[in-house]
Protein backbone atom coordinates (compact mmCIF):
# COMPACT_ATOMS: atom_id res chain seq x y z
CA UNK A 1 0.00 0.00 0.00
CA UNK A 2 1.31 3.46 -1.00
CA UNK A 3 0.79 6.36 1.89
CA UNK A 4 0.40 9.64 0.81
CA UNK A 5 0.90 12.80 2.95
CA UNK A 6 -2.13 14.80 4.65
CA UNK A 7 -3.13 18.50 3.38
CA UNK A 8 -1.43 19.73 6.33
CA UNK A 9 1.66 18.05 5.27
CA UNK A 10 1.76 19.68 1.39
CA UNK A 11 0.89 23.11 2.45
CA UNK A 12 3.73 25.49 1.59
CA UNK A 13 6.46 25.67 5.04
CA UNK A 14 6.17 29.86 3.47
CA UNK A 15 2.73 30.49 5.14
CA UNK A 16 4.61 30.37 8.38
CA UNK A 17 7.09 32.11 7.24
CA UNK A 18 5.91 35.65 8.57
CA UNK A 19 5.83 34.24 12.02
CA UNK A 20 8.81 31.67 12.18
CA UNK A 21 11.19 34.48 12.05
CA UNK A 22 9.96 36.53 15.16
CA UNK A 23 9.40 32.89 16.93
CA UNK A 24 13.04 32.07 15.93
CA UNK A 25 14.38 35.80 18.00
CA UNK A 26 12.01 35.14 20.76
CA UNK A 27 12.22 31.48 21.12
CA UNK A 28 14.44 29.84 23.95
CA UNK A 29 17.44 27.64 21.55
CA UNK A 30 18.78 25.78 24.66
CA UNK A 31 14.94 24.35 24.91
CA UNK A 32 14.17 23.93 21.47
CA UNK A 33 16.98 22.44 20.19
CA UNK A 34 16.70 19.10 22.39
CA UNK A 35 13.49 18.58 21.00
CA UNK A 36 14.32 19.17 17.19
CA UNK A 37 17.32 16.98 17.65
CA UNK A 38 15.12 14.20 19.11
CA UNK A 39 12.46 14.52 16.20
CA UNK A 40 15.01 14.60 13.98
CA UNK A 41 16.09 11.45 14.92
CA UNK A 42 12.63 10.32 14.93
CA UNK A 43 11.06 11.14 12.07
CA UNK A 44 12.38 9.15 9.57
CA UNK A 45 11.67 6.35 11.81
CA UNK A 46 7.95 7.23 12.48
CA UNK A 47 7.67 7.48 8.36
CA UNK A 48 9.06 3.55 8.15
CA UNK A 49 6.67 2.56 10.63
CA UNK A 50 3.76 4.21 9.06
CA UNK A 51 4.83 2.17 5.68
CA UNK A 52 4.76 -1.19 7.59
CA UNK A 53 2.51 -1.36 10.17
CA UNK A 54 -1.50 -1.48 10.56
CA UNK A 55 -2.45 2.88 10.01
CA UNK A 56 -5.93 2.01 11.91
CA UNK A 57 -3.72 0.97 15.27
CA UNK A 58 -1.56 3.97 14.64
CA UNK A 59 -4.16 6.05 14.95
CA UNK A 60 -6.02 4.98 18.24
CA UNK A 61 -2.75 5.01 19.53
CA UNK A 62 -1.42 8.34 18.76
CA UNK A 63 -5.17 9.64 19.35
CA UNK A 64 -4.94 7.65 22.87
CA UNK A 65 -1.52 9.33 23.54
CA UNK A 66 -2.42 12.61 22.68
CA UNK A 67 -5.99 12.83 24.63
CA UNK A 68 -3.83 11.64 27.91
CA UNK A 69 -1.41 14.33 27.75
CA UNK A 70 -4.30 16.51 27.76
CA UNK A 71 -6.33 15.27 30.61
CA UNK A 72 -3.02 15.23 32.73
CA UNK A 73 -2.14 18.76 31.72
CA UNK A 74 -5.88 19.93 32.06
CA UNK A 75 -6.00 18.15 35.63
CA UNK A 76 -3.51 20.99 36.08
CA UNK A 77 -0.24 19.21 36.51
CA UNK A 78 2.98 20.83 36.28
CA UNK A 79 6.93 20.23 36.18
CA UNK A 80 8.10 22.80 38.23
CA UNK A 81 11.90 22.32 37.61
CA UNK A 82 14.00 22.27 34.04
CA UNK A 83 13.88 19.19 32.52
CA UNK A 84 16.69 17.12 31.50
CA UNK A 85 18.17 17.18 27.77
CA UNK A 86 17.81 13.56 27.55
CA UNK A 87 14.02 14.12 29.15
CA UNK A 88 13.90 16.85 26.30
CA UNK A 89 15.20 15.04 23.58
CA UNK A 90 12.02 12.06 24.64
CA UNK A 91 9.69 14.37 24.32
CA UNK A 92 10.79 15.87 20.60
CA UNK A 93 11.61 11.97 19.79
CA UNK A 94 8.05 11.29 20.74
CA UNK A 95 6.81 14.47 18.46
CA UNK A 96 8.89 12.96 15.65
CA UNK A 97 7.41 9.60 15.79
CA UNK A 98 3.61 11.14 15.85
CA UNK A 99 4.88 13.36 12.81
CA UNK A 100 6.48 10.90 10.46
CA UNK A 101 3.41 8.42 11.16
CA UNK A 102 0.34 10.73 11.28
CA UNK A 103 2.10 14.20 11.02
CA UNK A 104 0.97 15.12 14.10
CA UNK A 105 4.06 17.09 15.62
CA UNK A 106 2.36 20.02 17.18
CA UNK A 107 0.55 17.95 20.53
CA UNK A 108 3.17 16.24 22.16
CA UNK A 109 5.67 19.33 22.47
CA UNK A 110 2.64 21.95 22.93
CA UNK A 111 1.46 19.84 25.93
CA UNK A 112 5.11 19.87 27.22
CA UNK A 113 6.21 23.73 27.47
CA UNK A 114 2.36 23.86 28.56
CA UNK A 115 3.25 21.80 31.62
CA UNK A 116 6.30 23.89 32.38
CA UNK A 117 6.53 27.33 33.93
CA UNK A 118 7.13 29.32 30.54
CA UNK A 119 4.82 32.07 30.04
CA UNK A 120 2.52 32.07 26.76
CA UNK A 121 5.05 33.89 24.63
CA UNK A 122 7.83 31.89 25.30
CA UNK A 123 5.72 28.87 24.58
CA UNK A 124 4.06 29.80 21.23
CA UNK A 125 7.32 30.92 20.49
CA UNK A 126 9.55 27.62 21.23
CA UNK A 127 6.38 25.59 19.16
CA UNK A 128 6.61 28.01 16.42
CA UNK A 129 10.46 27.26 15.97
CA UNK A 130 10.71 23.68 16.14
CA UNK A 131 7.19 22.86 14.26
CA UNK A 132 9.46 25.50 11.87
CA UNK A 133 12.37 23.04 12.25
CA UNK A 134 10.25 19.83 11.88
CA UNK A 135 8.54 20.75 9.60
CA UNK A 136 11.62 21.12 7.36
CA UNK A 137 13.20 17.55 8.39
CA UNK A 138 9.27 15.67 8.01
CA UNK A 139 8.94 17.28 4.24
CA UNK A 140 12.18 16.10 3.16
CA UNK A 141 11.93 12.45 4.80
CA UNK A 142 8.26 12.12 2.89
CA UNK A 143 10.30 13.92 -0.45
CA UNK A 144 12.33 11.12 -0.05
CA UNK A 145 10.09 8.75 0.64
CA UNK A 146 8.27 9.27 -2.08
CA UNK A 147 5.09 10.67 -0.18
CA UNK A 148 4.21 13.43 -2.42
CA UNK A 149 1.38 13.27 -4.84
CA UNK A 150 0.73 16.10 -8.03
CA UNK A 151 -3.02 15.63 -7.40
CA UNK A 152 -2.30 15.94 -3.16
CA UNK A 153 -0.15 18.83 -4.07
CA UNK A 154 -2.95 20.73 -5.76
CA UNK A 155 -5.11 20.29 -3.21
CA UNK A 156 -2.93 21.64 -0.75
CA UNK A 157 -2.00 24.64 -2.88
CA UNK A 158 -6.11 25.41 -3.11
CA UNK A 159 -6.69 25.18 0.46
CA UNK A 160 -3.41 27.03 1.02
CA UNK A 161 -5.33 30.39 1.63
CA UNK A 162 -8.30 29.24 3.78
CA UNK A 163 -4.55 27.79 6.29
CA UNK A 164 -3.45 30.84 6.24
CA UNK A 165 -6.20 32.55 6.73
CA UNK A 166 -6.53 30.93 10.05
CA UNK A 167 -3.62 31.11 11.11
CA UNK A 168 -3.82 34.76 10.72
CA UNK A 169 -7.02 35.11 12.72
CA UNK A 170 -4.95 32.78 15.40
CA UNK A 171 -2.20 35.18 15.89
CA UNK A 172 -5.16 37.80 16.40
CA UNK A 173 -6.68 35.35 19.06
CA UNK A 174 -3.46 35.11 20.88
CA UNK A 175 -2.88 38.64 20.88
CA UNK A 176 -5.95 39.17 22.47
CA UNK A 177 -5.92 36.24 24.63
CA UNK A 178 -4.60 36.02 28.74
CA UNK A 179 -2.08 33.54 30.00
CA UNK A 180 -5.24 31.64 30.83
CA UNK A 181 -7.55 31.77 28.10
CA UNK A 182 -4.14 30.92 26.26
CA UNK A 183 -3.71 28.01 27.68
CA UNK A 184 -7.28 26.74 28.02
CA UNK A 185 -7.70 27.17 24.35
CA UNK A 186 -4.47 25.23 23.32
CA UNK A 187 -5.76 22.31 25.67
CA UNK A 188 -9.16 22.43 23.84
CA UNK A 189 -6.98 22.61 20.14
CA UNK A 190 -4.91 19.45 21.43
CA UNK A 191 -7.96 17.65 21.91
CA UNK A 192 -9.99 18.41 19.33
CA UNK A 193 -7.19 17.37 16.93
CA UNK A 194 -6.85 13.98 18.89
CA UNK A 195 -10.51 13.28 18.81
CA UNK A 196 -10.65 14.22 14.89
CA UNK A 197 -8.10 11.59 14.23
CA UNK A 198 -9.95 9.03 15.48
CA UNK A 199 -10.84 6.37 13.61
CA UNK A 200 -14.24 6.44 14.50
CA UNK A 201 -15.63 9.41 11.79
CA UNK A 202 -13.56 7.65 8.94
CA UNK A 203 -16.87 6.66 7.75
CA UNK A 204 -19.19 9.49 8.36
Amino acid sequence: EIYTLSLHDALPISIHTPMLVPAFRRCVWREVLPLTVGATVAVPIGVRILLVAEPLLLRWLISAMVLAGVVLMASGWRYRRAPSLAASAAVGGLSGLAGGIASLFGPPVILFWLGGPGDAMTVRANVFAFLGLATAVGGITYGLNGMFTLPLLRAALLLAPVFGLATWIGSRLFAAASERQFRILAFLLCGVVAVGALPLWQRL
